[in-house]
């Protein structure tokens, strides 16, 4: 009998000490990334960036030149380049330029989400 109550208090007890800290929905930890941001010379190639804190996260929607783009979470394509979230690597973002000729910077942001927590990351493409 004594070991039951033994047994109990301590139960008693290992629970109260693990719930002291009460986690508020939106408590979310900002991500850590491999790296701010993309920048791209004007030939153009492909970059990406590691989520460090999340094991996955997907794309909210990119802008491009004043326009919103998002085929689906994976994936999605402007004009002059394309952003991958890979099956089979879902922490990391890989964004792939084409060739700027022209006498402007490129400009664009990445949206990216893992839940409730958001980042924004600028990707800039020099001229020619």
């Amino acid at each position: 009998m004594k070991k039951v109550i033994a047994i109990s208090l301590i139960t008693l007890f290992a629970t109260a000490i693990s719930c002291t800290k009460e986690s508020k929905d939106g408590d979310w930890d900002p991500m850590k990334l491999s790296k701010k941001e993309f920048v791209f010379p004007a030939e153009g190639g492909t970059d990406s960036i590691k989520v460090k804190n999340y094991s996955s996260w997907w794309i909210e929607h990119a802008f491009v030149d004043k326009n919103y783009y998002c085929d689906d979470f994976r994936s999605t394509k402007a004009d002059w380049m394309e952003v991958v979230v890979p099956d089979d690597k879902r922490n990391w973002v890989f964004v792939t330029v084409s060739e700027n000729t022209t006498d402007s910077i490129r400009k664009a942001y990445l949206e990216m989400t893992a839940g409730d927590i958001f980042k924004s990351i600028p990707i800039t493409q020099n001229s020619k």
